[in-house]
This record gives structure tokens, C-alpha cells and sequence, in this order.
């Protein structure tokens, strides 16, 4: 019977299961690099496009970063849908804002959807793959660890077309070769015997951050919305004027506003 689970967890069409998110990006990236005939010079090769590239970060909240893209000598994009820096959670108008700046070229585009089950945004969860043009060029990473709560047991998965799947395939068998079997086997027993569990991530979490939001309300914090993941941010403002890094690093010797200032 073990057999037969595993069987169904590594063989999906168009699946990869790889040891988390990290390794599943550098199975990606790696993927973009051309095999050439043996491996150490493929890694090699691998490693310089790498550490040549240029990568750039900007915030969704400007649509005119879609346009330096789809300007720029860009081959992917690495999408957070669910961005634990400020809480905010991609909708489809945002995807289908990407695929108007991509459309004329071969972009391909990374979706970190770990929390797809720890989504409280009022649309739910929006991803790469319901998108019917982006998802011929994407690939979906999700998280066995998020869902199941085993975060740190590096369990994850990547969606795509077969023939990205294919890529990826004969690069993660050199990176991780495979994913820890026990983990398997009890995520295998989790999905057969607690199917539903999934669907009630999204109350269970709301749950325990609206509980934590109330909590902190006699505080001086002002606790900023959240649309997804299990964190919370907070603004200190009316407590200090030091950055967030000196704040948290020496907090006892920061300048402490009064609450009347």
C-alpha cells in the first residue's frame, strides 16, 4: 500500500514534488539553462548565468513596473502571491495585468502560492494557473509544509504543462534526487483519510488572527490589514521613530514616545 501512495504523489502529470519552495525555484532556474553533456559542466554553466543575472524587486501597488518588464531583457518573473512583507495577496486582475506585459515575449513566470490555503481575501485564493494564457508559461509552487502544517519537513510541490514538468524533472533529479519518504507516506494518509482539512484552513487561521488582532488592540500598535498568511504586521510609529532593523535590534534603548506626544 506504501508503495502505491508514493506511487501517486511523484507521478502526476505535469507535478514535481520537490524538498520546498527553495529547491523547487532552483530546479526552475536551473531548468532555463540548456543541458549540455555532462553534468558538472551544466551546473557550472548553471551557477554563471546566475551570478551574472540581474534581478530587480518592485511593489505590486505600481502598475508601472509591468511596463519595465515586459521592456527589459527579462527570461522570468518569480510572482509572491502572497506577500508576508506586507500582507497583501494577488488578485486575477493582477495576473491578468502580467500576462498583457509579458504577451509579446518568452516569459516565464514563477508562482510562489504556498499559502494558497491561508488566503482571507474576499475573492480567495487567485493563481498563475487559472490564467489560460499565463499558465501555458508558468509554474505553480505549493506547500505541503503550509497546508499540513510541517513547515521545516520541506515537502512541496510544482503544477505546470508537461513539457515544463519535463524540464524540471531532469534537474531536480540531480539537485534533491528525492523528497523524504516518511513525510510522504503521512501526507498521503492525511489526504485520503482528512480530505476536507484543506478547505478549512481559511476559518481556522482567521480564527486565531482575529483572536491575536483583539489581543493587540489596547496597544499602541496599529495593526495593519491582512489578506493572507499567518503573519501580522504592525506599525510602531506612535511608539518610536527608530527603523524597523534598530527597533527590533535594541528595542529597550529606542527614543519611547509618550502616549500624549
Amino acid at each position: 500500500m506504501h508503495s502505491i501512495r508514493r506511487k501517486l504523489l511523484i507521478t502526476l502529470i505535469g507535478a514535481l514534488l520537490a524538498a520546498g519552495f527553495t529547491t523547487a525555484a532552483a530546479t526552475f532556474f536551473s531548468a532555463q539553462t540548456e543541458f549540455n553533456k555532462f553534468l558538472d559542466t551544466h551546473l557550472k554553466e548553471t551557477a554563471e548565468s546566475l551570478a551574472q543575472s540581474v534581478t530587480h524587486s518592485f511593489p505590486l501597488a505600481d502598475p508601472d513596473h509591468l511596463t519595465i518588464i515586459g521592456d527589459a531583457q527579462s527570461y522570468h518573473i518569480v510572482v509572491q502571491v502572497y506577500d508576508s512583507a506586507n500582507n497583501t495577496v494577488w488578485q486575477r486582475e493582477d495576473f491578468a495585468a502580467l500576462w498583457q506585459a509579458i504577451a509579446e515575449r518568452e516569459i516565464y513566470v514563477l508562482s510562489d502560492e504556498v499559502y494558497e490555503h491561508i488566503c482571507f481575501a474576499e475573492g480567495g485564493h487567485a493563481s498563475v494557473l487559472a490564467h489560460p494564457q499565463l499558465r501555458e508559461r508558468a509554474v505553480a509552487v505549493s506547500s505541503f509544509g503550509k497546508t499540513f502544517h510541517m513547515t521545516g519537513w520541506k515537502v512541496g510541490y510544482c503544477v505546470a504543462p508537461a513539457a515544463i514538468s519535463a524540464e524540471l524533472r531532469k534537474v531536480h533529479q540531480y539537485l534533491t534526487f528525492s523528497v523524504n519518504t516518511p513525510a510522504q507516506l503521512a501526507i498521503a494518509d492525511m489526504l485520503r483519510e482528512a480530505p476536507e482539512h484543506y478547505r478549512e484552513l481559511p476559518a481556522f487561521y482567521r480564527e486565531r488572527r482575529d483572536l491575536f488582532i483583539e489581543a493587540l488592540r489596547p496597544s499602541r500598535l496599529e495593526i495593519l490589514p491582512c489578506e493572507g498568511t499567518y503573519f501580522l504586521l504592525a506599525d510602531y510609529s506612535a511608539i518610536s521613530d527608530l527603523d524597523d532593523v534598530s527597533f527590533c535590534r535594541s528595542p529597550s534603548s529606542a527614543p519611547i514616545r509618550s502616549r500624549t506626544s
